[in-house]
């Protein structure tokens, strides 16, 4: 794993980490690490589906929905499966 600060301030670039691929205890360690000490990190040209994002984004903190979003995919927090919604979005 390559890490590249962006700017002055803030954020950094990861490079040299598949996401599709299961992630050591010590990789997702210095993930959260890098993000308490940048504040915002990229990861460019990953080819990830949802469920892996969701994993992701979990090991910053628990996940949170909005209002706003009441279709597409929804995922099981105990399977992981996707599960797809068919309500219609209000005007």
């Amino acid at each position: 794993m390559n890490i590249t600060p962006i700017a002055g301030a803030i954020g950094a670039e990861i490079s040299d980490l598949d996401l599709g691929l299961p992630m050591t205890d010590t990789e997702k360690l210095s993930l959260r690490e890098l993000v308490n000490r940048y504040e915002v990190i990229f990861f460019r040209d990953q080819a990830i589906t949802p469920a892996q994002q969701r994993d992701l984004a979990a090991l910053f903190g628990p996940l949170q929905t909005h209002p706003a979003y009441n279709y597409g995919i929804r995922f099981s927090r105990s399977h992981g499966a996707p599960k797809h919604s068919r309500k219609a979005v209000k005007d």
